[in-house]
């Protein structure tokens, strides 16, 4: 096993990395290692040449001084830069899960330098815009899911986003050293896990004293469902919540426990609140409601459903026929409620 002691890490073993793995690992992960080391400072001259040799020069550019100052790491991946148009990566950012609209709460508690964690960051739609709230600082992008990863990296890197850099860890036992950073990120993550509570403590060890953490996550005893029919597309969402749970893929009334949550792990100060992704344009509902019409129509979905007794296969037909009804109603109107806190420590 890889051992890294400096910047972030805790001064254990580094569990991404491991002989058993050598084999499997990409020329990204080895980089990993590097980037989390250096990320909160100070990484000997030694280490550093350690290192570069290790992961080898490849499609990696390094920028090393010759001793003890900061490093300076840019990724690149001439092969995908190429392959993608910067301003179009910009605008799938922006266009979907941006952090204008979803971290929008805890921006204003950012300043230019902060050290941030980005906990459960999937492909980084939102991380690349607290990377621009933080110019001076660093954002790390936590997620165990490698290929969420893969596609966060290229993208980083076509942006030129070079505070930016992720890491594949558990939520449950983060690899970082005890009080590192100054703010935590964790959007739509905890309703993913049957014990939320390990990793609210986990956040509150990483961060250092007085450090912010924003979290969010959905709350579907508030969904408000507007138009001349409404029923089939409640019973999606019933249904929905069925498979969830029989799945373990999520608990959809999460949002509710968040206050809690965070207090009863030590927080020192808890703010709850709730916000509301409208959908109330001709364009916005029609693309909602198409896209929830093609979910009916999925046959794994509909197997899913059959598998563990909700609703027969079938009835999927007449949702997803509902559901582009709805889209042509002129009063059709959808909202859908995150429940929010910001939490000291």
């Amino acid at each position: 096993m890889s051992t890294l002691t400096d910047g972030f890490l805790r001064p254990r073993t580094f569990p991404i990395i491991s002989r058993a793995d050598a084999s499997k690992t990409t020329l990204t992960d080895k980089l990993l290692l590097f980037v989390v080391a250096m990320l909160a400072g100070e990484v000997k001259a030694l280490e550093s040449v350690r290192m570069r040799t290790a992961i080898g020069v490849g499609h990696v550019a390094l920028q090393l001084p010759l001793c003890g100052s900061r490093l300076k790491v840019k990724p690149f991946c001439q092969h995908d830069a190429n392959a993608m148009n910067t301003t179009s990566v910009k605008s799938r950012h922006t266009a979907a899960r941006s952090a204008a609209v979803y971290a929008d709460f805890l921006l204003p508690h950012l300043r230019a330098d902060m050290i941030v964690l980005d906990l459960g960051c999937g492909q980084a739609t939102i991380s690349v815009g607290v990377a621009e709230v933080v110019p001076h600082g660093r954002v790390l992008g936590v997620d165990i899911d490698r290929a969420s990863l893969a596609a966060a990296r290229i993208d980083a890197a076509t942006i030129g986003c070079g505070n930016l850099a992720f890491a594949a860890a558990d939520g449950r036992q983060l690899p970082f050293r005890s009080g590192v950073f100054d703010a935590v990120l964790c959007h739509s993550m905890l309703e993913t896990l049957n014990d939320p509570t390990s990793v609210v403590t986990e956040v509150r060890r990483v961060m250092k004293r007085g450090g912010v953490v924003g979290a969010a996550s959905v709350e579907y005893g508030g969904i408000i469902l507007g138009g001349a029919k409404t029923t089939d597309p409640q019973r999606f969402y019933d249904i929905r919540q069925q498979v969830w749970r029989a799945e373990g893929i999520a608990e959809p009334n999460t949002g509710r426990r968040l206050r809690g949550l965070f207090h009863e792990a030590g927080f020192s100060r808890v703010e709850a609140s709730a916000h509301y992704i409208c959908y109330g344009t001709p364009d916005r509902i029609i693309a909602f409601a198409h896209d929830r019409a093609a979910e009916c129509r999925n046959l794994a979905l509909q197997a899913t459903v059959a598998r563990h007794g909700i609703a027969p296969a079938e009835e999927f037909t007449r949702l997803a026929g509902s559901w582009e009804e709805w889209g042509r109603d002129a009063g059709a109107f959808l909202a859908f409620p995150w429940c929010r806190v910001l939490a000291w420590s």
